[in-house]
């Protein structure tokens, strides 16, 4: 998509929940905020810069994220082209809002940092309950992330591929157990701890009772922070536990996993 200056912006399909075009009757400012209604509710629109040209007739183009009982949209200027096409960031951004640049379909994109504007739709919008590390080579480095929301995968794979890493997703414990099974081969795992079925704390016990993944960092990243769920964390071999919207701190523990020889 475009924003009106600039390289195209991208963001991974798999966090859209719908492009809009929102009836300009339907965007409101009220308290300093940008508001469309969208079903029945009204919810922030937030543009990725402070000159960005609004539209002022027809309607206005934006992608609509949505998690759990959050949602937002992020004006653009044009809706361009939708890839099925790996992700693989070429050089990465020390610019606010942006991971880094990619060559996607031969052309120069950059690619959001989503994560930038959700907060400024919602401060919390990773907390459900009340700087940058020293860089470490960690091409090569497989990483099996481990969460039953397919918008929080969506979310963070883009954030470890951006350092380096390579990473393979599983929608629950079960699953993540079947690719031990069937031989998979990674580096360290990064695990939701809420989820059915089988949670974090049950993946982890039964992570370290097999010999084959036992010697594995496991990181925790959650929105149960509380202390008594982090002492049950560590106690069960956790190497870490990081709330779900510290992804610096998940990749500071990534390097030092790494760094101190955990992984040969």
């Amino acid at each position: 998509f475009s924003t009106g200056s600039g390289a195209l912006k991208s963001v991974p399909l798999g966090l859209v929940a719908r492009l809009e075009n929102f009836p300009i009757s339907d965007i409101q400012h009220a308290d300093g905020a940008v508001l469309a209604q969208y079903r029945g509710h009204l919810i922030p629109i937030v543009a990725m810069s402070s000159d960005f040209a609004w539209r002022t007739e027809g309607g206005q183009p934006a992608l609509v994220f949505t998690d759990q009982q959050r949602t937002m949209a992020l004006a653009v200027s044009e809706i361009v082209d939708i890839v099925d096409e790996p992700l693989n960031v070429e050089i990465k951004s020390t610019r606010q809002g942006i991971l880094g640049t990619a060559i996607i379909a031969g052309k120069t994109i950059d690619i959001v940092d989503t994560s930038h504007y959700m907060k400024q739709a919602y401060g919390d919008w990773f907390t459900t309950t009340p700087d940058s590390p020293t860089h470490i080579s960690s091409r090569q480095r497989r990483l099996l992330l481990v969460d039953d929301s397919s918008f929080f995968r969506n979310f963070l794979a883009p954030y470890l591929n951006v350092e380096g890493f390579e990473v393979i997703t599983a929608e629950n414990p079960k699953r993540a157990l079947e690719l031990r099974d069937a031989g998979v081969m990674i580096d360290a795992i990064v695990t939701d701890i809420e989820m059915p079925e089988m949670d974090g704390f049950g993946f982890a016990e039964a992570v370290k009772s097999d010999q084959r993944w036992a010697a594995l960092p496991m990181i925790a990243i959650t929105s149960r922070t509380e202390a008594k769920y982090r002492e049950r964390g560590m106690s069960l071999g956790f190497r870490d536990y990081i709330a779900k919207d510290q992804h610096k701190e998940l990749i500071r523990a990534l390097h030092e996993s790494f760094k101190d020889g955990v992984v040969s």
